[in-house]
């Protein structure tokens, strides 16, 4: 099936774009303008883009576009209706950024999907090149990861955001890496701090592998998390450290997932876990580029 990539602008009023077969997306916010979509979903619980297609029951899909904000760097949500298990969250800059949203839907049908800010009414968030497909089952031995060496994000990256009660700062800035010309600063605080993706897919039963390259000024501990949490489950977590200095290098680990793992975290059931970089307190600074996650067995 011929894959759709739909836009709308910036003039506010409702328009539909006319629904036909599964992936096509319905835009339900305004027509297009200059290949720019602004949310303008307003309601009491705050500013979306609101998007709708004809979803499979347990497919797994990618929505993937572009997005920035009109009022400061800030975090967003995404979420589709009535299923809490495909909520996310991400960070929008000033400048365009890429972003991919995985979701797999509990039911068949039609489904409405909101991006946006849930505390704020005039949020001002604007999207381009936005593109929904399924997830062919050949892409798992591919890296799961968008724009992984970060050369098409700009300022903020979209698909990671500061969680926890520390500092830790991710921006684009420009390196000498051998693979391109920009890579992921992570800055950390007076505090520790911890910047966390958005959700990745895996499939219980296999085999994982988590590369990275990093190089700090100063010899920094760089730790790494592969981890699942649900309410009123036991929190999975799979550690992984390391010491970059000057010099870059790959850093890589092995994640097996065997169905025993159900057991005792019955929320590796959703597919969907997450990485966090952790640095130590005190205005420590790595660069982190070519992060690849992908299924090897």
């Amino acid at each position: 099936m011929n894959q759709k990539v739909l836009y709308a602008g910036l003039v506010i009023f409702s328009a539909l774009l006319p629904l036909g077969a599964e992936n096509e997306l319905r835009i339900v916010s305004p027509k297009e303008k200059n290949g720019v979509i602004r949310n303008s979903e307003i309601s009491q619980w705050g500013a979306f883009l609101q998007l709708q297609s004809e979803l499979k029951q347990n497919q797994l899909y990618r929505l993937t576009g572009e997005i920035r904000s009109l009022s400061g760097t800030q975090e967003y949500t995404l979420s589709l209706r009535s299923s809490i298990r495909n909520n996310d969250r991400g960070t929008a800059g000033t400048e365009f950024s890429p972003f991919c949203w995985y979701v797999r839907p509990e039911t068949t049908g039609k489904a409405s999907m909101l991006i946006g800010n849930a505390q704020s009414r005039k949020a001002e968030l604007e999207f381009r090149n936005l593109a929904l497909t399924p997830f062919p089952e050949e892409d798992w031995k591919k890296n799961l990861f968008t724009d992984s060496e970060f050369e098409h994000s700009a300022g903020t990256p979209a698909t990671w955001r500061k969680t926890g009660a520390g500092e830790l700062h991710g921006q684009i800035v420009k390196s000498d890496f051998i693979g391109g010309e920009k890579s992921l600063e992570l800055k950390s605080g007076t505090v520790a701090g911890a910047l966390e993706s958005m959700r990745i897919p895996f499939r219980i039963g296999h085999t994982y592998r988590v590369s990275f390259w990093a190089k700090a000024e100063n010899p920094t501990a760089v730790h790494l998390q592969f981890h699942v949490w649900k309410n009123g489950t036991k929190h999975f977590v799979r550690p992984f450290s390391c010491r970059p200095d000057k010099e870059w290098k790959e850093y890589a680990f092995e994640l097996d997932l065997p169905e025993s793992l159900i057991t005792e975290y019955p929320s590796l059931k959703d597919g969907f876990a997450r990485l966090m970089f952790r640095l130590p307190a005190g205005g420590k600074q790595v660069l982190i580029d070519r992060l690849i996650l992908k299924e090897i067995k």
